[in-house]
């Protein structure tokens, strides 16, 4: 397992990571221990998670599963995205003192690798949101700080005030990228490269439809999540199927599972430190872990590309650009 560097901070990343939002949804306790012990072996040592997945249990879960053995792992969670209103936005500092209260408890530990505000909050004057998460800092309940779902402007704003306030800077954005959307390349990747943050990339194999279990023609196998998911089928165009096809003539020319040569894809970019997988088992997990082994030339990376095509037409599918809770 490769490892990168986690922004300007001393904190180095596996390549893949650990998505915990199927943790006290899709996975009781013995799941997610099955799931966080292969990964531990894999390599990975990081887990990221939100206080909004399955209402807290996957925080709670996490911080069982984990256990004494918290030293080894990279913990991110994020706040900002919650059932329970709260005056004046979620960005303000009351709400952020509140929630990382909440967070350590259900994670049984007394500092957080990762915080991250889940969404920008317009509600809220950004400096407020940012010297709140100093703060954190500042107290040892946080080591880093990063954001998610930002565009590239209001990043750049955050990154801004934290350097004229001497506050602590983000050390990363997450954010969707893969194959068929590649908005991050013109949004916050430049100012990733600009402030020294890494992207933490969700949606990889955009929700599924970049493993290849879709295809022109054939239903959707029982229990994928494209049989539960209504934006899922949605995305499950001609278009779409039709590049998913030349992609996996692309894979098997170069000897590999098209889940590989898409997650091989995403990981490529110098502004990537590391993508976030959401499993059901440890086999998927240990399957796409294989992907982190495989090299790309220049020809496989223009043959990727050529495959998807314009990516024009794909605009208004989501394909793992935007979280959804279904």
């Amino acid at each position: 397992m490769e490892y990168r560097r986690l922004g300007s901070s001393e904190l180095e990343i596996s390549c893949l990571s650990l998505g915990g939002n199927i943790f006290g949804h899709f996975c009781d306790k013995q799941e997610t221990q099955a799931i966080i012990d292969t990964a531990g072996e894999l390599g990975i040592n990081c887990i990221d998670t939100a206080d909004v997945y399955s209402d807290g249990a996957s925080e709670e879960l996490i911080g069982q599963c984990v256990g004494s053995d918290r030293q080894r792992w990279i913990i991110a969670t994020k706040v900002g995205v919650n059932s329970n209103e709260h005056p004046g936005g979620k960005g303000r500092r009351a709400y952020i003192f509140d929630h990382i209260e909440h967070s350590l408890r259900r994670l049984g530990t007394d500092y957080v690798d990762l915080y991250q505000m889940h969404h920008f909050d317009p509600d809220t004057p950004l400096d407020e949101t940012v010297d709140a998460l100093d703060a954190l800092v500042k107290q040892g309940k946080v080591r880093q700080v990063g954001a998610c779902n930002y565009s590239g402007q209001r990043l750049s704003e955050a990154h801004g005030l934290a350097v004229s306030n001497g506050a602590a800077s983000f050390a990363t954005i997450q954010t969707s990228y893969n194959a068929f959307k590649r908005q991050a390349e013109e949004d916050v990747f430049p100012v990733c490269r600009e402030s020294g943050m890494s992207a933490l990339v969700y949606g990889a194999l955009a929700r599924g439809v970049l493993t290849g279990k879709y295809a022109t023609g054939v239903s959707a196998p029982t229990g994928s999540r494209a049989t539960e998911s209504a934006s899922i089928s949605t995305d499950l165009t001609a278009p779409v199927l039709n590049a998913v096809g030349r992609l996996t003539t692309v894979a098997n020319a170069k000897g590999v599972s098209v889940t590989d040569l898409a997650l091989a894809w995403a990981v490529h970019r110098p502004e990537v430190c590391s993508l976030i997988v959401g499993v059901r088992d440890p086999a998927q997990l240990e399957a796409n872990a294989v992907a982190m082994d495989v090299s790309l030339t220049t020809d496989d990376i223009s043959g990727i590309e050529g495959a998807i095509g314009d990516r024009g037409q794909f605009a208004e599918l989501s394909l793992g650009t935007f979280p959804r809770w279904e």
